[in-house]
């Protein structure tokens, strides 16, 4: 009996730990965010673009990068890291030549034999056509003689030839149906088609007025009155919470560039802080960067999605709908 209990007790404990664990790493899949980091630059015709998504202290990560050399992706996962995807888009030298271009001596003998073999093939073709015109002659010659003979119709066509044209048989009794003119065939297709309409326009006037009914109830509408304010509070936890932005713009044009200094200080005010517009006067030149920061709560979003799913409105909302289906299918 104390050896079945100690089993028992060992049982317990390991089921013990492996939910604990289960739950452990739920709870930090939910509280630890999720961030990711996105940076860009163009500076002399060069875009240079990356994003870095990273979980649970970088352990869990995902790295892309672009730019005009080529493009980058990796994945890591513990101390597992495996390359995505990777390509390198760089010109060829000019010193290279085409393999097009270079053909091989072995090629080139293949080539004048193969011309060679389509000589003599085409004399060959030649001579058969001839052979064939002349045994065709003969053998007209042979027929005309025949029909000389025999005249000039087929005796055996004669016998098995039977009249085109007979009789037609009248059945007593039988009526014939009158032919439909072109108007009669026409209007009973649009009838048809009419009627098609008519009966689509009802179905679809039947689920409009059950759809209606359904989003009047009052139920529906404080659920999506709660759904409308769930969800913005979602939009607002994903958005980014650092920003920064930097342009600096030249033109050699003092008077153009004027005219934009004057457009950009119109939404100035409104940028958010860390963005900076700086223009140079008499000289061409266009640059940029970029930084983008923020964090994903996946205890945050699924928070929003229960208070929306577990309120009273919503179960008596999916009631009425399934009354609705029942009573409009």
């Amino acid at each position: 009996m104390g050896i079945l209990l100690l089993i028992l007790k060992i049982i317990g404990i390991i089921l013990l730990s492996i939910i604990g664990l289960i739950l452990f790493i739920l709870l930090v899949v939910l509280i630890t965010p999720v961030r990711y980091k996105i940076s860009g630059s163009y500076k002399q015709s060069r875009p240079d673009i990356s994003l870095c998504v990273h979980f649970w202290f970088h352990l869990v990560s995902f790295k892309a990068v672009y730019t005009k050399e080529g493009q980058s992706a990796g994945l890591r996962i513990f101390f597992i890291r495996k390359k995505m995807m990777s390509g390198h888009s760089s010109p060829p030298e000019a010193g290279d030549e085409s393999s097009f271009d270079k053909l091989p001596e072995d090629e080139e003998s293949k080539a004048d034999d193969g011309g060679e073999n389509a000589v003599q093939d085409t004399d060959d073709a030649n001579v058969t056509e001839a052979s064939a015109d002349e045994t065709a002659g003969e053998e007209s010659v042979k027929d005309t003689e025949r029909d000389e003979v025999y005249g000039a119709e087929d005796p055996e066509k004669n016998e098995t030839a039977e009249p085109e044209n007979e009789p037609d048989k009248k059945v007593e009794g039988e009526k014939k149906e009158e032919p439909q003119t072109l108007i009669d065939k026409i209007a009973g297709k649009v009838s048809k088609i009419i009627e098609k309409i008519s009966g689509l326009y009802a179905k679809v006037k039947k689920k409009a007025d059950a759809i209606r009914w359904l989003l009047e109830q009052p139920p529906t509408k404080r659920l999506i009155k709660r759904s409308i304010k769930q969800l913005k509070k979602t939009v607002r936890s994903i958005l980014p919470r650092k920003l920064k932005g930097k342009v600096t713009l030249g033109l050699e044009d003092p008077q153009m560039m004027g005219r934009i200094c004057n457009y950009a200080g119109i939404f100035y005010p409104s940028m958010p802080k860390g963005f900076g517009f700086y223009p140079v006067f008499g000289e061409k030149i266009i640059d940029a960067e970029g930084l983008i920061k923020g964090r994903i709560i996946m205890g945050a979003l699924l928070g929003h999605l229960l208070k929306i799913v577990l309120c009273r409105d919503f179960f008596r909302t999916l009631k009425n709908y399934k009354r609705f289906k029942r009573q409009w299918r």
